[in-house]
């Protein structure tokens, strides 16, 4: 009768916030701002940001502030996806408590594999 044997192996610990995969978008997300303006024509396409886009887009979602881009993000990335928009120009606020939080979540969501 053969034995079975078990082994055993450790793999590192991965630290929290890298353990388990997040949700990114469908859509490809590019980071605008300041001067930086999409060169291209995109037909489906949608704004994120607290002003007004100076570029043309299918759709465009302003919040209030900082705090309310924080909330609602992902919910919006969501929704657009479910309409089927196909690119995201995402403008996260230059100064403000969430500043550095929306830049790390927008660029992970930017360079997600599809």
């Amino acid at each position: 009768q053969a034995e079975s044997a078990s082994i055993t192996v450790s793999l590192p610990t991965r630290s929290p916030g890298t353990r388990y995969r997040h949700y990114a978008p469908n859509a490809r997300v590019v980071l605008v701002g300041g001067t930086s303006h999409p060169q291209e024509s995109i037909d489906s396409s949608a704004y994120l940001g607290l002003n007004t886009p100076q570029f043309s887009v299918t759709t465009a979602v302003r919040y209030r502030d900082s705090t309310e881009m924080m909330q609602r993000l992902f919910h919006d990335f969501r929704e657009l996806d479910k309409a089927g928009i196909s690119t995201f120009f995402v403008e996260v606020p230059e100064h403000g408590p969430y500043r550095e939080a929306l830049l790390d979540r927008v660029t992970r969501a930017s360079q997600a594999e599809k």
